[in-house]
């Protein structure tokens, strides 16, 4: 068979084998399309179904907002009359403590005043009490210095009587001296006569003693009497006077005490008035609570049997609904019945052609296998022709980079710039562990350049010099990495774009013309 009528017979199996998958194509797509069709009408059905559903939800749920809400402001309007109510009580309660803390407040101040006044009355009969007991210890210590001095005057009136016995009994002794001694008579007179004259004069001084004695006794008797009477009369008008500020103080806390019993009493009818007021209220409050109660049950009442009328009617409404939903349901199942009809009977077209598709295709299938034979042993016939022209292909880039190199070597210079070394084929591996393999480079001790041999330079190239190559030779040759690098693409023919991006670069072009080198170096680049 030859290549001409090859194509023929595969162009005629594409086309039977397009055309049948364009059948199978446009018989799914009308079974999809009416499908398509048939879900779109019941979900359009359904849609408008449970929208009416919807709706009557909502006016349900609607009106039962209504009632809870007419019930919440009812009970709102009940609790804040309750509060006005129970604000009212609390208030009448505050007043009404407010009057007792006064009451309580007033009685406890005229209590301490009456305390305070009994106090100081206590106090002053206190003092009173105490300066009596002074006046009464003076007294009784003016009587004990009284009675002092007259047991002192009665034991001297008692030594001088018995130096008196003592000297009469010395004057008795001495006249009976003299007596005895009559010699001495005349001294004995004289001397008589002398202590005669010596005693009346004492008898004299002591009478005198005596009589100014009694005379200061006389008197501090009537200076005691006279301030025991002057005691008396101050004591006595102190008790008057006591006796007045008690009849003043108790006619005055009687005064007070009638005062507090008539403000009680005035107190207790204005709480009594207050009382039945408040009761009055709460009855007054009750009366209106039950009658808005017996209101508010009425509406409730109301509001219930219309909502029950309106429940009947929207149950009357399902019915009706679910009863037309019915027979469209019906009418709906009929039509996917007939449609699954339609649809079996079309699929058995479908599998009918389907068989004699396959019958078709196992007939193309057979040619196919043969043809495949034929085409396996030209696949092999091509293998063995790209494989001489590998060969073919490495052993001109060989040649290329030979001839680069040697020419190179014999000069030693590029761009100008004289290189100390040059050497091919330098195999090294970047840090990421990736080999690489460097044409020829040529190096001195300050730059270096990189050259890379190409049978045909293409746009690829350069873009791996900046990219890859550069980078993967400092990586391989740290040791060189600090000198000054430029970039050499060698070959024997460029492609114009990639000339065009190499000189744009600051590459150097090595061409072969003939047996020559031509260097092309403009705006290097150090790299």
């Amino acid at each position: 068979m030859s290549d001409k009528e090859l194509r023929e017979y595969v162009a005629s199996i594409a086309v039977v084998v397009k055309e049948t998958a364009l059948l199978l194509q446009e018989s799914e797509k009308d079974r999809k399309k009416e499908r398509k069709k048939n879900e779109a009408e019941r979900k359009k059905r359904n849609e408008e179904f449970n929208e009416r559903l919807r709706k009557e939800e909502e006016a349900r749920v609607k009106d039962e907002a209504e009632r809870k809400k007419r019930n919440e402001e009812f009970n709102e309007r009940f609790r804040k009359e309750e509060e006005a109510r129970v604000k009212s009580s609390e208030k009448f309660e505050e007043e009404l403590r407010k009057s007792r803390e006064e009451f309580n407040e007033r009685l406890r101040k005229e209590e301490e005043a009456r305390v305070k006044d009994e106090a100081e009355r206590k106090k002053r009969n206190e003092e009173f009490n105490e300066r009596l007991k002074k006046e009464e210890e003076a007294r009784v210590k003016d009587e004990a210095e009284r009675k002092k001095r007259n047991e002192e005057f009665n034991e001297r009136l008692k030594k001088e009587e018995e130096a008196r016995v003592k000297d009469e009994a010395e004057r008795k002794k001495r006249n009976e001296e003299l007596k005895e001694r009559k010699k001495n008579e005349a001294e004995r007179k004289k001397r008589n006569e002398e202590f005669n004259e010596r005693l009346k004069k004492e008898e004299e001084a002591r009478v005198k003693r005596n009589e100014e004695f009694e005379e200061r006794l006389k008197k501090e008797e009537e200076a005691r009497v006279k301030r025991n009477e002057e005691f008396e009369e101050r004591l006595r008008k102190e008790e008057e006077e006591r006796k007045k500020r008690n009849e003043e103080f108790n006619e005055r806390f009687r005064k007070e005490e009638e005062e507090r019993k008539k403000r009680n009493e005035e107190f207790n009818e204005r709480l009594k008035k207050e009382e039945e007021a408040r009761v009055k209220q709460n009855e007054e409050f009750n009366e209106r609570f039950r009658k808005e109660e017996e209101a508010r049950v009425k509406q409730n009442e109301e509001f219930n049997e219309r909502f029950r009328k309106e429940e009947e009617a929207r149950v009357k409404q399902n019915e009706e609904f679910y009863e037309r939903f019915r027979k469209e349901e019906e009418a709906r199942v009929k039509q996917n019945e007939e449609f699954n009809e339609r649809f079996r009977k079309e699929e058995e077209e479908r599998v009918k052609q389907n068989e004699e598709v396959s019958v078709k295709f196992k007939e193309v299938s057979e040619k196919i296998e043969a043809l495949s034979e034929k085409i396996e042993s030209l696949w092999v016939q091509i293998r063995k022709t790209e494989s001489m022209m590998n060969r073919f292909g490495f052993n001109v880039g060989s040649g290329v980079e030979e001839y680069f190199y040697n020419t190179l070597k014999s000069r030693m210079s590029v761009a100008n710039i004289q290189f100390e070394y040059c050497e091919r084929n330098l195999k090294g591996r970047n840090e990421s562990g990736e080999d690489d393999e460097f044409d020829i480079v040529m190096k001195n001790g300050t730059k270096g350049v990189l050259v890379e041999c190409k049978h045909r330079v293409r746009k690829e190239d350069v873009s791996e010099m900046q990219e890859r190559k550069i980078n993967n030779f400092r990586q391989s040759f740290p040791v060189d990495a600090k000198l000054e690098m430029y970039l050499a693409l060698a070959g024997i023919s460029f492609e114009p774009k990639a000339e065009e991006e190499a000189k744009r670069a600051g590459m150097i072009l090595l061409k072969q013309v003939g047996e020559r080198l031509i260097e092309e170096a403009e705006n290097l680049k150090v790299y």
